[in-house]
């Protein structure tokens, strides 16, 4: 199977490390961060990709209003000072 995976997350959480149940995990700008995009250039990466990882309440939310995420597949991660954060991560399939 050919194509693209998408990594987006939202740019306040670049950085950060947050929790999941005994996890710490880093959101790595060397990972994340290729260049600032706007809610339309992500729409149009995420309709390319074969695999989407969205990490972020407003990324997340873009995914799910735009059908490319369903709201069961959300897992939520927690900042140090217990704030949820959303992530999914979606693979597409054509047949």
């Amino acid at each position: 199977m050919e194509g693209v995976i998408v990594a987006i997350c939202d740019e306040d959480i670049l950085g950060k490390n947050l929790v999941f149940e005994d996890a710490e995990i880093h959101v790595s700008p060397e990972f994340y961060f290729d260049k600032k995009i706007d809610a339309l250039e992500a729409i149009s990466l995420m309709r390319e990709a074969v695999c989407i990882n969205l990490l972020g309440n407003n990324i997340v939310e873009l995914g799910l209003k735009h059908g490319f995420v369903h709201e069961d597949s959300i897992m939520y991660l927690k900042t140090k000072n217990g704030e949820k954060i959303a992530y999914a991560i979606v693979y597409l399939f054509s047949f």
